[in-house]
């Protein structure tokens, strides 16, 4: 069984590999940001138009692309060997060593780059940005955080929003996108919904290794700013006997420490998160109102109008109109 998964995966790597120099690479001229007018290129979605999700596997030892961006997000995985990479500017030189992975969204600034003395395998997974804010966007950003850093490209073309990530021999990365190959190499019926599973998959356990990865605090934060925190990143399901549960004390407790420390009550800290996490979904993507207002934890989409309007004097349908004005 082992052997025959081994195969599977192999051919999977060599039959995208020779499929690699067929994709269209071509650099399109885009308008630059507002501090360098000139102009900067670009890849746009290189793959069938009816697929969201894409895996490309480069196989060789020289890769030199110019600095570029692109209108997708992509996650580059160093499958075998060591290569560098310019990284959100075209200064910043970085090396992606085996087992790691690079991520980045749309817009953002990248070029890979490698001369290695034996050959490397890179394996690319690319995710259609539309398809990713309409159906990947809703089950990640019940994290007040995440939802920020997956729709600044929304709100900012440059952003430069990418991360080199270190996930160790267990962290499962290496299986998952073997599979997301194996599954992309067959392009069988029912593909892109295993693929789009797939990279659902993924994108979370990027989040996972981010916050894994996170510098921590040099200094204590007090229990109040660390359930604050709690609060913003559990968006859709935070309770007041939650809250308490996760930090060890009752709920009359956590209620009057937050009230007090803060000057808000736990209902106030949640209603405000989720005002943010509502605004942004709904200046940011195509959901429709009552997909964001299930999103940040509104079973009443009634309920959901009332705060809305409440926190910023206009209905969410309100916003639409003058975004679409």
């Amino acid at each position: 069984m082992a052997e025959d998964y081994r195969s599977a995966v192999d051919d999977a790597l060599c039959r995208l590999g020779e499929q690699f120099a067929d994709i269209d690479w071509t650099y399109h001229e885009i308008k630059g940001r507002l501090q360098d007018p000139g102009t900067e290129e670009t890849f746009y979605w290189r793959t069938a138009s009816d697929e969201d999700v894409a895996v490309c596997v480069f196989r060789g030892r020289h890769i030199h692309e110019r600095f570029h961006r692109q209108s997708y997000f992509f996650f580059n995985y160093a499958y075998d060997g060591d290569y560098d990479a310019l990284s959100q500017d075209r200064y910043n030189r970085i090396t992606v060593r085996e087992g790691e992975l690079y991520a980045s969204q749309p817009f953002g600034g990248y070029a890979l780059r490698g001369n290695p003395e034996r050959e490397i395998t890179i394996v690319g997974v690319l995710i259609r940005s539309e398809a990713f804010y309409r159906e990947f966007l809703p089950q990640l950003s019940v994290d007040g955080e995440l939802l920020r850093f997956y729709l600044e490209p929304a709100r900012d073309a440059f952003a430069d929003s990418s991360r080199h990530l270190h996930p160790d021999a267990s962290s499962g990365f290496r299986e998952l996108i073997e599979l997301m190959a194996v599954e992309y190499a067959r392009r069988g019926a029912g593909s892109q919904q295993m693929l789009k599973s797939m990279a659902l998959t993924l994108a979370q356990m990027a989040v996972r290794q981010l916050r894994e990865e996170a510098p921590q605090k040099t200094s204590p934060q007090r229990p109040s700013e660390a359930m604050v925190g709690f609060i913003r990143s559990h968006l859709g399901n935070v309770t007041l006997e939650g809250l308490a549960c996760e930090f060890g004390y009752h709920p009359n407790y956590v209620s009057t420490l937050l009230s007090r420390e803060t000057g808000r009550t736990f209902r106030e800290h949640v209603t405000s998160a989720r005002m943010d996490g509502a605004k942004m979904l709904l200046e940011c993507t195509d959901m429709t109102v009552e997909e964001v207002a299930g999103t940040v934890g509104y079973a009443s989409t009634s309920n959901f109008h009332k705060a809305y309007r409440r926190t910023f004097g206009t209905t969410p349908r309100g916003l639409l109109s003058g975004i679409e004005s």
